[in-house]
């Protein structure tokens, strides 16, 4: 064998090992509830911001190197004025995790569609795995 091969074998090795854990396929990805930052102090970080019927909504969530920014999913119930935004983030089985602690900002846009009292309600969940959800009340057109 030349060098020219021994060398070519080499770098297919090295970028093998380099990027194998690193890029796993999608199949080893999935769709996780996000844990919400704050939640510990009762107080995630959640910024709610009205003007006149349009509401965004910010969530910070937060996880190990094998997480990665997720969605938001929203759910509007008109009849009783709730808004249910549930925080996801996906997480990585493929290999052993970087010891690093990263923050995913979310962020969504609802049109409320009628005047009133809303109860906005968070959903995530705390460190242990378990679900947690915070609620804030606004008013709409008043």
């Amino acid at each position: 064998m030349n060098r020219a091969a021994i060398g070519m074998i080499g770098l297919v090795v090295l970028g093998t090992l380099g990027f194998g854990c690193s890029n796993p396929v999608e199949s080893d990805r999935v769709l996780v509830p996000g844990i919400l930052e704050g939640f510990n102090e009762e107080y995630p970080q959640v910024s709610l911001v009205l003007d006149g019927t349009t509401l965004t909504v910010g969530v910070v969530s937060y996880g190990d190197g094998c997480r990665a920014k997720g969605e938001l999913r929203v759910t509007d119930i008109a009849a009783s004025h709730r808004i249910t935004v549930e925080v996801f983030d996906w997480e990585d089985s493929h290999g052993p995790c970087p010891a690093i602690l990263n923050s995913f900002e979310h962020s969504t846009t609802i049109q409320v569609v009628e005047d009133g009292a809303w109860t906005i309600v968070i959903a995530g969940h705390d460190e242990a795995e378990e679900p947690v959800q915070f609620e804030y009340n606004i008013e709409v057109g008043t």
